[in-house]
C-alpha cells in the first residue's frame, strides 16, 4: 500500500505542473479555447487514472507470482527436508543390514565350523561305540540340539537380512520419488523466477545521473515491441525478441528501439532532452551491439566495417567530404547511423559553434545531404553484394 501511494504521489507530482499551467490557461481564456483547456485538465486527470489503475493491476499480478513462488519454495524446502530424513533412515537400516549379515556371516563360519566338528565326532562314535554306547549317544544328542539350534538362528538372521533388503528397497524407491519431485520443484521455481524477470524486466545496477537530479535506469524485458517512428528516414529492427526502456525518477520513461544501423533511438521528449545523461546512450549501444552478435551477427559485421570505412576514401563531392569532416563526421557510420535531418541539423549547429567550421561548410544544404546518403546507400548495397551470408537476410530490417 505505500508503495502505491508513493507511484501515486510521484505520478501526481510529475503531473501537477502540467495541470497548474492549464489552470493558468484556464482562466486566462474564454469560449472555444476556456473549453479546450478544460477538455485537456479533464484529459490529465483521466490519464492520471488509467495509469494507477494499470499500475495497480501490474503489482497484483506480481504479488501474485511472489506468493506461487514462496509456496513452491516451500514445497521444495519441505521434500528436501522428508529427503533428509529418508537419506538418514536408509543409512540407518544399511548399517543395521550390514550388521545383520556380518553376524550371519559368522554364524555360517561357525556352523561349518561345527558340521565339521561334527563329522570328526561321528567318526570317533564309531569307534567308541564297543566301549561306552550309552554316553557317546548321549554326546551326540547335545550335538544334534547345538547343530538344530545354530540352524534355527542361522535361518532367523537369514529372514532378517531378507526383511533389511525388502526395506531398502522400498526406501530407495521412496527416495528416488522425492528426487524426482525435488527436482521438479526446483525447474517450477526456476520457471517462476524467470517468469517474474519476464514481467518485471532485469535493471541495470547503475544509476545515470542527469541534470536536475534526474537519475535514469537501464531495464531489459524479455519481449519484443514494434516501434513505428513517425519520420520514414528511420528503419527499425522489429524482429528482436526483446526491448529496452529507460526510466527515471520523473515518472517519465522512455522506450528504445533499435535502428538498423544498431543505434538506439528514443522517441522525442524535450522535458528529458534538457536533463538526459549522455552516458546512457554509449551504456545502450553496448548493449545493444552485445546482444545483436548473437541474433544478428550480419548487421554487427556491416556496422563495424562502416566505421572502418572514411569518407576520403570514397568517390564523394571533395566539397562535401571537407564540410562533413570539419564537422566531426569522417566514416560511413558516423553519417549512416544519423537521419539525413538530424545530420544537416548537427553540421549547421557545429558551424555556428566554429567559425572555420563555417567557411567550410558553406553551401553544404539539403540536397548536399540528399547525394551524400545517395552515394552511401550505394557504396553499402555494393558491400552487400559481395557477402553471400548477408543476403538472406537483407530483408530483416524494416522502416517503420
Amino acid at each position: 500500500m505505500t508503495t502505491r501511494k508513493t507511484v501515486a504521489i510521484a505520478l501526481q507530482s510529475a503531473l501537477n505542473p502540467a495541470r497548474f499551467q492549464l489552470d493558468i490557461a484556464a482562466g486566462k481564456t474564454q469560449g472555444t479555447a476556456h473549453t479546450a483547456v478544460q477538455v485537456a485538465i479533464t484529459m490529465v486527470n483521466q490519464a492520471e487514472a488509467l495509469a494507477l489503475e494499470q499500475y495497480n493491476v501490474e503489482v497484483d499480478e506480481f504479488n501474485a507470482l511472489c506468493d506461487q513462488l514462496e509456496d513452491t519454495d516451500s514445497k521444495l524446502n519441505s521434500a528436501s527436508l522428508e529427503l533428509s530424513h529418508l537419506k538418514s533412515d536408509i543409512d540407518d537400516i544399511k548399517l543395521a543390514a550390514a550388521q545383520t549379515v556380518l553376524q550371519g556371516e559368522k554364524d555360517m563360519a561357525a556352523a561349518k565350523v561345527s558340521h565339521s566338528q561334527t563329522k570328526n565326532m561321528r567318526e570317533e562314535l564309531k569307534k567308541l561305540q564297543a566301549m561306552q554306547p550309552e554316553k557317546l549317544k548321549f554326546k551326540v544328542s547335545e550335538q544334534r540340539k547345538k547343530l538344530d539350534d545354530r540352524r534355527e538362528l542361522l535361518d532367523s538372521q537369514r529372514l532378517k537380512i531378507r526383511d533389511l533388503k525388502s526395506n531398502l528397497t522400498e526406501s530407495e524407491t521412496k527416495r528416488m520419488a522425492l528426487v524426482g519431485q525435488a527436482t521438479m520443484l526446483e525447474d517450477e521455481g526456476k520457471e517462476l523466477r524467470s517468469r517474474l524477470i519476464h514481467h518485471d524486466g532485469e535493471v541495470d545496477q547503475q544509476v545515470y545521473h542527469g541534470k536536475d537530479g534526474l537519475e535514469m535506469y537501464l531495464y531489459t524485458f524479455e519481449w519484443g515491441l514494434n516501434f513505428r517512428p513517425a519520420s520514414a528516414e528511420i528503419k527499425i529492427i522489429n524482429d528482436v525478441t526483446w526491448h529496452m526502456e529507460v526510466r527515471t525518477n520523473y515518472g517519465i520513461c522512455v522506450l528504445v528501439s533499435v535502428t538498423e544501423w544498431l543505434a538506439p533511438f528514443y522517441p522525442p521528449c524535450d522535458y528529458l532532452a534538457d536533463r538526459w545523461d549522455g552516458s546512457v546512450h554509449d551504456a545502450l549501444v553496448e548493449k545493444i551491439i552485445a546482444r545483436m552478435e548473437l541474433s544478428h551477427p550480419h548487421l554487427v559485421e556491416r556496422v563495424e566495417w562502416a566505421k572502418e570505412s572514411y569518407l576520403d576514401e570514397t568517390d564523394l563531392n571533395e566539397k562535401h567530404v571537407a564540410a562533413l569532416n570539419a564537422a566531426g563526421f569522417h566514416s560511413l557510420y558516423s553519417i549512416l547511423h544519423v537521419p539525413p535531418a538530424k545530420l544537416l541539423a548537427l553540421v549547421k549547429d557545429q558551424g555556428e559553434k566554429d567559425v572555420s567550421v563555417k567557411e567550410k561548410i558553406k553551401g553544404f544544404g539539403e540536397v548536399s545531404v540528399k547525394q551524400v546518403y545517395s552515394k552511401l546507400h550505394n557504396i553499402v548495397a555494393e558491400w552487400e553484394s559481395q557477402h553471400e551470408a548477408w543476403k538472406p537476410v537483407k530483408r530483416v530490417s524494416k522502416a517503420a
